[in-house]
């Protein structure tokens, strides 16, 4: 299955409560990604680790930052951050992008934090991801650069993300006690409403095999590809049809910004991008007493 980015089971869909629970002994430990998900789960315990940069190369043109809990007011404020320094280096693409369900209720403040289903809780995420064990999680995504290949934009643009994040976290720890770091105004992320399939993507199923073999009968038309974070009409061609070379429209209920379109990743699904929202919103202050940064 050459198009899969695992063995037996997705390593970073493994972390949920039922795998990490699971005791280990008598054979019944899992897969090999699930054991290694545990092991990893453990050391970041052991270090009582407070911020997970987690770094991944994306097939599809959707650089961006991945804050999956919209309470995690840190992780936003120190992705934020990261924005500017990858800006102020000539990176003007970088968006923040969620994958939970966002909801900001109105006066957001400390005590009225952005809530979303399932935040917080990795069993109900739709990623259960390595960042989901720690308190704060920023997932970077760059692309598009195909697997086994290193591209020299995207290691320069993680040298300087991961550079700024450490930063963040020791100006942040350089903050006395009870002071706070200012409020931040219109900042844009994007979402996850929905998954859109490929249409007449056939799943036949085959008990020799791990994962059903799959036919595409459509692919991503030309004018979405490489266009992800791009507000996408209803009546705009997001596919077009192997057979006739007929083009089909998005035909959603509303427009959508489309990511991670035709990522590789996610083909064994049937999925063809991720539908997403556009937010303007607005980062409350971040006190130095109620949230501990990493020291290094």
């Amino acid at each position: 299955h050459a198009e899969r980015r695992y063995v037996d089971a997705d390593l970073n869909r493994s972390f949920t409560r039922t795998v990490l629970a699971r005791p280990c002994g008598g054979g019944e430990c899992g897969v090999a990604e699930e054991v290694r998900a545990k092991e990893i789960a453990t050391v970041l315990a052991a270090h009582h680790t407070d911020l997970c940069l987690d770094l991944h190369n994306t097939t599809s043109a959707s650089s961006c930052l991945i804050v999956s809990r919209p309470a995690d007011l840190f992780g936003l404020h120190c992705a934020v951050a990261m924005l500017g320094a990858a800006r102020a280096a000539g990176y003007a693409d970088l968006k923040i992008w969620s994958p939970a369900l966002w909801v900001q209720p109105s006066g957001w403040s400390e005590s009225t934090t952005p809530t979303a289903a399932g935040a917080g809780a990795a069993e109900a995420s739709p990623f259960a991801h390595v960042g989901s064990v720690v308190p704060s999680d920023i997932g970077i995504e760059l692309g598009p650069q195909p697997h086994g290949v290193l591209l020299a934009w995207t290691v320069a643009l993680a040298e300087v993300l991961v550079h700024a994040a450490l930063d963040f976290c020791e100006a942040f720890n350089s903050v006395n006690a009870g002071a706070q770091l200012p409020q931040v105004d219109g900042v844009e992320l994007f979402s996850l409403a929905h998954a859109v399939k490929y249409p007449a993507f056939d799943f036949d199923a085959d008990p020799a095999t791990t994962a059903p073999p799959q036919r595409l009968r459509t692919l991503v038309h030309p004018r979405l590809q490489g266009r992800d974070f791009r507000e996408l009409h209803p009546s705009d061609p997001a596919f077009v049809s192997l057979e006739t070379g007929e083009a089909i429209a998005y035909g959603g209920a509303e427009s959508c910004y489309p990511v991670f379109v035709n990522e590789g990743a996610y083909l064994e699904n049937g999925t063809a991008f991720y539908a997403c929202t556009r937010h303007a919103i607005s980062l409350p202050p971040l006190r130095r007493a109620s949230v501990v940064a990493p020291t290094n």
